[in-house]
């Protein structure tokens, strides 16, 4: 066999062996399914999913933004391989899915118009404006954290207070997360009561539960320049209010209207919360002249000293006196529409500063007829509102006042005296306490198992003479007190350092903010304030951690948008169902 027909043969010998081999295979298996990769749509860190989240390679995938209340919408962006938005600027956008997972983010700024900068013409001071709510102030702090602020210590202060690695800072955070704050669970549902997975949850806190407030004057109801700044202010940082005189006995009787203006100018500013101060101030000045302080009628001083200046003394305007007082408790107290406010205040400081103000309980009867007028206020005021008995001479370097103000407390106890809570008005001047000795003086309350309330917060010269001090003294002050638990507000006697009045915690005369302006605002509307947003789970629950107050819940599914006010507060079931119709 020459090599042609070697050549030949062998060609022939591997097409037969082809061929055998080919018809002894099998079918071919069929090619395997395309992948999908899942899209993530990002909105101000919070993640969620558009249609299911899974798609092809060179599918259309449609997104859409939602709405996100005081926000503006400014576009889409992508770092993911492969995205080329179809209208990027829009909320209704579109791209076309690349072989690869994709993350696409909406980008959202504060709406221009909603913000409204250098509000009620107080100056640097920014506001978020709702149409039907009082405003809400933007923190001034500028994105810096808590442990950036004011921790100087004061030269020659006896106390390294504002070090911020104390162990009295440490728990007093860890208390506030424990008692101000709780969690809360949206349910969506649609129209047929299904729950809905992956709807977007968007949480906006826009007011406390607990009462942050101030003593206002007269100031608020007039028109000019300091009127128009006075207003805004209180409308923009407080929940709460207190007539700093009005509501006094003598100028309530007096001049009932202006009370009345003053009183509906703080509501009408969309003041929720509003103290009663004072159903009865027993003052001193009775053993001298009559001291036109606005804590008794002129006429009741004229039956006091008639008894008192007789030898021996005797109680023989007592039954006018009592009964003046009963009728006056049942005024203030009552439905009249000028002169009376019924519910329209949620406590009464029912008696004033007990300790040294004592003319007309020594005379006609001692502790029983403080209790008098103590049930006369729960008679006429209902079991709805709060009665408190209101002291001074409590926050001080000085605690021989301490064991007094308790004895009494202890007195009244003793005789079934009916009030609910503890008013400290804490007017702190150069006897200085520290933080933690502030919080003591508080826990020294803790056996009676009544409210506290900080009822006139304000401090002298010695404090407010170093402007960083002062600031650093009212964010601490404010720590301890919102971590007490049983302490359900706190309310400064006053905000502005006016003329006659300086040395007030938030407003230099001029209408700049102090420091320990700043650090209320960043506390009350920044630290202690909640926004957060997220995604419902399988179950239709988006749950969230807050702290206690009103909400709007905003939330968008199925190309809908519904937003509605939640009440999250503490001790009751923190619980909204949303049902997108």
């Amino acid at each position: 066999m020459n090599n042609e027909q070697r050549k030949i043969r062998i060609t022939i010998l591997v097409i037969c062996s082809l061929v055998i081999c080919c018809s002894e295979m099998p079918d071919p298996l069929p090619p395997p399914a395309a992948q999908k990769y899942k899209v993530t749509v990002m909105s101000d860190g919070a993640f969620s999913f558009s249609d299911g989240g899974l798609y092809l390679p060179g599918e259309s995938v449609n997104i859409d933004a939602g709405t996100r209340d005081g926000y503006v919408f400014t576009g889409w962006t992508s770092a993911s391989a492969g995205v080329y938005f179809v209208n990027a600027g829009n909320k209704y956008a579109a791209f076309i899915m690349p072989a690869n997972a994709v993350i696409v983010t909406a980008n959202w700024s504060w709406d221009a118009g909603n913000i409204v900068c250098g509000y009620g013409n107080l100056p640097f001071v920014n506001a978020i404006v709702k149409e039907g709510r009082r405003p809400i102030p933007l923190s001034a702090v500028n994105g810096k954290s808590y442990d950036d602020l004011l921790f100087r210590e004061r030269t020659g202060s006896p106390y390294h207070v504002f070090n911020k690695n104390y162990q009295w800072r440490k728990d007093a955070w860890t208390r506030i997360g424990e008692i101000r704050k709780g969690n809360f669970t949206v349910i969506v549902k649609d129209a047929s009561g299904n729950t809905v997975n992956g709807a977007a949850v968007n949480a906006v806190m826009y007011e406390h539960e607990f009462k942050w407030g101030t003593a206002i004057n007269n100031n608020i109801t007039i028109t000019n320049t300091t009127g128009n700044r006075y207003s805004a202010a209180v409308s923009l940082l407080f929940n709460t209010c207190v007539l700093e005189n009005h509501h006094k006995w003598n100028l309530y009787e007096t001049d009932p209207a202006r009370t009345r203006l003053i009183f509906d100018t703080a509501k009408n500013l969309g003041i929720g919360n509003m103290r009663g101060h004072t159903l009865i101030w027993d003052s001193r000045n009775y053993l001298n002249v009559y001291a036109n302080d606005n804590s008794i009628p002129r006429r009741v001083y004229d039956w006091f000293r008639e008894d008192y200046e007789n030898e021996p003394k005797t109680a023989g305007n007592k039954d006018k006196i009592m009964d003046a007082i009963q009728a006056h408790i049942q005024r203030i107290t009552g439905a009249h529409p000028v002169d009376g406010y019924g519910d329209q205040v949620y406590v009464w400081d029912a008696v004033n500063e007990l300790l040294y103000n004592r003319s007309l309980r020594d005379l006609y009867g001692g502790w029983p007829v403080v209790k008098q007028w103590l049930d006369w206020a729960r008679e006429y005021a209902g079991s709805n509102t709060l009665l408190f008995v209101n002291e001074t001479n409590l926050i001080t370097k000085n605690w021989s006042q301490f064991p007094l103000i308790r004895e009494y407390l202890d007195d009244l106890l003793e005789i079934n005296c009916d009030f609910d809570g503890i008013g400290i008005q804490s007017h702190i001047g150069s006897s200085t306490p520290a933080p933690h000795e502030f919080y003591e003086m508080m826990q020294g309350f803790d056996k009676y198992g009544k409210l506290l309330e900080i009822t006139e917060f304000d401090m002298g010269a010695a404090i407010s003479e170093d402007r960083q001090y002062e600031g650093s003294f009212v964010r601490d002050i404010m720590i301890a007190a919102f971590s007490k638990e049983n302490v359900n507000a706190f309310l400064m006697w006053g905000f502005w350092s006016s003329p006659n009045q300086p040395n007030k915690p938030v407003f230099h005369e001029d209408w700049t903010l102090k420091e320990s302006g700043i650090q209320y605002i960043d506390l009350v509307y920044n630290k202690w304030w909640t926004k957060e947003n997220g995604i419902t789970g399988e179950d239709g629950k988006y749950h969230l951690s807050g702290f206690f107050g009103d909400y709007d819940i905003t939330v968008t599914a199925n190309g809908k948008t519904k937003t509605v006010e939640a009440q999250f507060y503490k001790n009751q079931n923190n619980t909204i169902t949303v049902v997108m119709e």
